[in-house]
């Protein structure tokens, strides 16, 4: 699991197990987990003794919160292009969508070739454009313009970044079922949550983001905002951190 590497990946196990019995991970007061699935399984793990916080990450404290384009109809992904993000279930899933909407891809990443092939190979060139490596206005602009944004990940996510940043634009999001990721939207609220690998599942979501009346997307894409506003402030986060940090400091000074 460390770069496709049998004995890179040998010799990290020997090291963590080696650190796991020196007793090492103890040697810290409290562990911070961007979602509550890291935190419990990183606590059902018997990898620490020490607490472990749910944290969940943060936006900077200049971000502009709420819808500032007019929307266009495409679908959108940013992100790596690797294999774990689920990515030719997500062009399966476009090329089974009853609405024939776009797909607009950001990002680079080795499966790349791979993904421009299966375009070709399906005819898909009319509705799946690969942008490459997008990043602060230019990305932000497509993200706000987005009708909504999909992660559809076949792997453990944790707190992805790619979520709140969309979310804190009011881009109601559609995720797989794994991770942190449902954490990060309830289903019909501020976006829908599709079972991992299932491209028709996938489908049916992204149709369904496209025929809700405009009431209801509005209502989605606020209610994406508000879930932003409340899960990934800034200031609140300092405010836990500093009192975890007070907390944890004072445990010291008693328990020397």
């Amino acid at each position: 699991c460390v770069k496709d590497s049998l004995f890179k990946s040998v010799l990290a196990a020997a090291e963590q197990w080696n650190y796991y019995r020196m007793g090492v991970y103890n040697d810290i007061d409290a562990y911070i987990a961007p979602s509550a699935f890291v935190r419990d399984k990183v606590g059902s793990s018997g990898f620490t003794s020490r607490p472990i916080y749910h944290f969940k990450n943060l936006l900077s404290m200049d971000t502009v919160y709420g819808k500032t384009a007019e929307r266009e109809d495409y679908i959108l992904y940013f992100g790596r292009l690797s294999r774990e993000k689920g990515l030719p279930t997500l062009l399966r899933a476009v090329s089974l969508m009853e609405q024939k909407k776009r797909l607009y891809v950001a990002g680079t990443g080795d499966l790349r070739p791979m993904l421009e092939q299966f375009v070709a190979e399906n005819h898909l060139e009319d509705r799946v454009r690969f942008l490459g490596f997008l990043s602060g206005e230019e990305l932000e602009s497509t993200i706000r313009r987005a009708r909504c944004v999909v992660l559809a990940s076949e792997w453990y996510e944790n707190g992805p970044y790619a979520i709140a940043e969309a979310s804190a634009c009011g881009t109601p999001c559609i995720v797989s079922n794994l991770g942190g990721l449902p954490e990060a939207v309830e289903d019909g609220v501020n976006g829908y949550v599709c079972q991992a690998g299932n491209a028709g599942d996938l489908a049916q979501k992204m149709d369904r983001i496209f025929t809700l009346s405009p009431e209801e997307y509005e209502a989605m894409c606020q209610a994406a905002v508000e879930k932003a506003k409340r899960d990934y402030n800034a200031q609140a986060y300092l405010d836990k951190l500093l009192a975890l940090y007070t907390e944890l400091l004072e445990q010291k000074r008693r328990n020397p």
